[in-house]
C-alpha cells in the first residue's frame, strides 16, 4: 500500500562496499534518479526493477546483477569507478533517453548475458557502447536509433514498424545474427550517420533475416 512519491532533487544512492545485497521493490516504481556506487559492493536484483521515464540510472562503482530480472529506466549512464553490470536474460527498458556506456567506460566489465536492451523512446536516441560485447539491441520505439562506437551485439532487432538504425559513419558492428524487419509501406531504415561515408556491420556465421529494409551506405 506504500506510495511512492516523485524527487526531482533527490537521488536514491546505494552505497554498499562489501556482500551481496539483494534489491525488491514489489512492484513499485521509485521516481528518482538512483546511483550504485559502493566500491566492493554487489546489488542482486530479486524482483523487477523500475525507475520512471526521464529519470538516470547510474552505475559507478560495484557490481550491478539483473540476475534475469527486467529492468525499465529513463536512461543508463557511467560513472567513473570500477564497475561491473550483467544485464541478464531480462529486458532492459529505456524509455525515454540514451544506454550511454562510453563515458567513464574505463574501468567497466559486462558480464555475458542473454537478454535485451531495448530503446524504446518515440524520440531520437542513442546507444554508446563502449566497444563491449552486448546482448541483443533492439529498436523499440518510433525515435530513430543511432549506434554510436564500434561493439559488439548477439543480435541486431525491431519492435515497431516503421524504424530507423543509424551506425556512425566509420564504424563497424559485429553480430552473432541480424533479424530486422519492417512491412509494406513501414520500412525499416538502415543508414549511417554520414551519407555517402560506410559504416560495415559484420557477421561471420550467424543467420541473418531482414525483410522490407532500406539500406544505404552498409
Amino acid at each position: 500500500t506504500m506510495t511512492v512519491d516523485s524527487g526531482t532533487n533527490t537521488t536514491q544512492t546505494f552505497n554498499a562496499t562489501a556482500g551481496t545485497n539483494d534489491i525488491d521493490l514489489a512492484g513499485k516504481t521509485l521516481n528518482t534518479p538512483v546511483i550504485f556506487n559502493g566500491v566492493g559492493g554487489t546489488w542482486r536484483l530479486t524482483g523487477a526493477f523500475s525507475i520512471s521515464s526521464g529519470r538516470r540510472l547510474t552505475l559507478t562503482n560495484g557490481t550491478l546483477d539483473a540476475n534475469g530480472q527486467n529492468v525499465s529506466i529513463g536512461e543508463f549512464y557511467l560513472g567513473a569507478g570500477t564497475k561491473t553490470l550483467t544485464i541478464g536474460s531480462g529486458t532492459w527498458s529505456i524509455l525515454s533517453g540514451a544506454f550511454e556506456a562510453n563515458t567513464n567506460v574505463t574501468g567497466l566489465t559486462v558480464s555475458a548475458s542473454t537478454g535485451t536492451i531495448s530503446m524504446n523512446s518515440a524520440s531520437a536516441k542513442s546507444f554508446v557502447g563502449g566497444g563491449k560485447v552486448w546482448p541483443t539491441l533492439n529498436q523499440g520505439g518510433a525515435g530513430a536509433l543511432t549506434i554510436q562506437l564500434s561493439n559488439t551485439f548477439a543480435n541486431i532487432t525491431n519492435t515497431v514498424q516503421p524504424a530507423t538504425i543509424t551506425l556512425t559513419a566509420g564504424t563497424t558492428q559485429t553480430v552473432s545474427a541480424f533479424g530486422v524487419s519492417g512491412t509494406s509501406g513501414n520500412l525499416v531504415t538502415l543508414n549511417t550517420s554520414s551519407a555517402g561515408v560506410q559504416a560495415t556491420l559484420s557477421d561471420s556465421g550467424g543467420v541473418n533475416s531482414v525483410s522490407f529494409v532500406s539500406i544505404k551506405d552498409i
